[in-house]
C-alpha cells in the first residue's frame, strides 16, 4: 500500500504539471506566422501574437483573445486553424489532468486508509 500511495503522489505531481503547462499554452497563444509593425513597415514575423496585443484590439472588451473567436482565424496566417487547434487541445489536457489530480488525491486517500485500517484485519 504504501508503493501505491507514492505512485499516486508521483502521478498527482505529473498532472499537476500538465495542468499549469496547459493553463500557459492557454494564456501564451500558440507560436505563428503573424503580421506586425516593425520601425513603421509591415512585416510577418514568427511569434506569440497574443501576447504582444493591445486590449483594445479586442472586440467584446475582453482582456484575453480566447472570449473573442472572431480573431482566432484573422490574426494567425499559418499554420492555418492553428487558435482553434491550441484552444481545443489545451483544454482538453486541462480537464484530463484534472480528473487524473481528483483520481490520484483518491487512491493517495484509498492507500493511507490501506495502510493504517489494513493492519487491523486479523489472520486466521
Amino acid at each position: 500500500m504504501f508503493l501505491s500511495i507514492l505512485l499516486s503522489g508521483l502521478a498527482l505531481l505529473g498532472s499537476a504539471a500538465c495542468f499549469i503547462l496547459s493553463g500557459s499554452g492557454l494564456t501564451e497563444g500558440p507560436l505563428c506566422l503573424y503580421n506586425s509593425t516593425l520601425n513603421h513597415n509591415k512585416v510577418q514575423q514568427w511569434g506569440y501574437p497574443f501576447l504582444e496585443m493591445d486590449y483594445h484590439v479586442f472586440n467584446n472588451g475582453a482582456q484575453n483573445y480566447l472570449y473573442d473567436p472572431s480573431l482566432w482565424n484573422s490574426v494567425c496566417i499559418k499554420p492555418q486553424n492553428i487558435v482553434g487547434w491550441n484552444v481545443y487541445f489545451f483544454s482538453s489536457l486541462l480537464v484530463i489532468s484534472t480528473v487524473e489530480m481528483i483520481l490520484a488525491a483518491l487512491q493517495i486517500i484509498n492507500g493511507c486508509f490501506g495502510c493504517v485500517c489494513g493492519l487491523c484485519e486479523q489472520k486466521k
